[in-house]
């Protein structure tokens, strides 16, 4: 028999569909909301990546891409940009939608282990008070649609400490951490 789920659950469930619409409002907008020159800067390197990946591209268009791609120097690997770039080749061409569509599913998946995080730490009503925080914020809304590794950056901080507070919950008291929990072979939803 399923027990009827708890009316934090219902809250969760509208807070994700929230930010997750916050985030896709005006997905296929140019990306001069926030911080232009550095979004146009990766959508050079993933238009550049997406080129050498398209074997329907010339060597000129290939050669022309890269050329502006190395122009604008690389900061950083180019995680975001590749995947972004890898959408482009499935989809079949560019769209700035792609790289916002990554941004929201790396921040919802953060925004998850968030309140898992603060859930098993203290409540499923504080997990929801951080998780509103963090997906509703105005800032955090417009940061994380930009198309910059910052989102990623902070979805991966999120989820180190998720993890790294469930290796800690999981060891044996007087032991270290459970290697097991931390190298993510764990259930992520399973209450411990």
């Amino acid at each position: 028999m399923r027990s009827k789920p708890a009316i934090w659950s219902w809250f969760l469930a509208a807070l994700m569909l929230l930010g997750g619409l916050l985030r896709l409002l005006d997905l296929d907008d140019p990306p001069l909301d926030f911080q232009p020159s550095r979004q146009m800067r990766n959508l050079l390197v993933a238009r550049a990546i997406y080129y050498s990946l398209n074997p329907a591209s010339t060597l000129g268009e290939r050669e022309l891409t890269s050329t502006f791609a190395r122009a604008v120097g690389q900061y950083e690997p180019p995680i975001i940009e590749s995947l972004v770039a890898l959408t482009y080749f499935v989809s079949g061409g560019e769209t700035i939608a792609a790289a916002r569509l990554w941004q929201t599913l790396f921040w919802l998946a953060a925004g998850a282990a968030l309140f898992d995080l603060a859930r098993r730490a203290i409540s499923p009503w504080a997990g929801l008070i951080a998780l509103a925080y963090y997906l509703v914020l105005p800032f955090s809304v417009q940061a994380s649609r930009s198309f910059q590794p910052d989102p990623v950056m902070t979805s991966a901080f999120l989820a180190g400490l998720y993890f790294l507070y469930r290796a800690g919950r999981r060891s044996k008291p007087g032991s270290g951490p459970s290697w097991r929990a931390a190298c993510l072979v764990l259930q992520p939803w399973s209450r411990s």
